[in-house]
């Protein structure tokens, strides 16, 4: 069997630690840095309104953080929207047609006009025939129906407008919203 050479290791010397120099101050750093001198000068000397502001966190009471300075914005506003003509901001549009109806809705007034039992499948096509609604685009509107219509019966129980007659069959309970 052969024998290793094992060699030691010398240990190795740290080098001492160098004192951390100061970073070098930027210009846009000492440009910045004279701003926020300026604008706290200008807090300062700010009209007597401004020092009459309530302090808006319990810190800022303390006088941990400084207050805010700005006005509060006036709640409920426009947010964004244009105001209507004749100066209302708040005008509801006048309704041009009338609102569409739900699917659920639509599904109550098929099922009360044919007088018996439909599937859920059923009830889309008869909607869709006489254009009560039609789906704006998703891939399986009968089981959304369904889902819906089973969530009215569980929910209302005798005072819905449905009552299930048989595995995926609804019938008209007669009453109306």
């Amino acid at each position: 069997m052969a024998t290793q050479k094992t060699t030691k290791k010398a240990p190795t010397k740290k080098a001492p630690a160098k004192k951390a120099a100061k970073p070098a101050i930027s210009a846009t750093m000492k440009k910045v840095a004279a701003e926020d001198k300026a604008k706290a000068a200008e807090r300062e000397a700010a009209p007597a309104e401004a020092a009459t502001t309530p302090a808006t966190t319990p810190r800022a009471a303390k006088g941990g953080k400084k207050a805010a300075t700005t006005p509060a914005k006036p709640k409920g506003g426009t947010r964004g929207k244009k105001a209507a003509p004749g100066g209302k901001a708040n005008a509801k549009p006048e309704p041009s047609a009338p609102k569409r109806l739900s699917a659920l809705d639509a599904a109550a007034q098929v099922l009360a006009e044919a007088g018996t039992e439909m599937s859920a499948r059923e009830m889309i096509k008869a909607m869709a025939e006489k254009g009560l609604w039609t789906s704006p685009g998703g891939k399986t509107p009968d089981a959304t129906l369904y889902s819906a219509i089973t969530r009215e019966v569980s929910a209302k129980g005798a005072d819905s407008r449905f009552t299930k007659t048989g595995r995926g069959r609804f019938a008209s309970n007669g009453k109306r919203d």
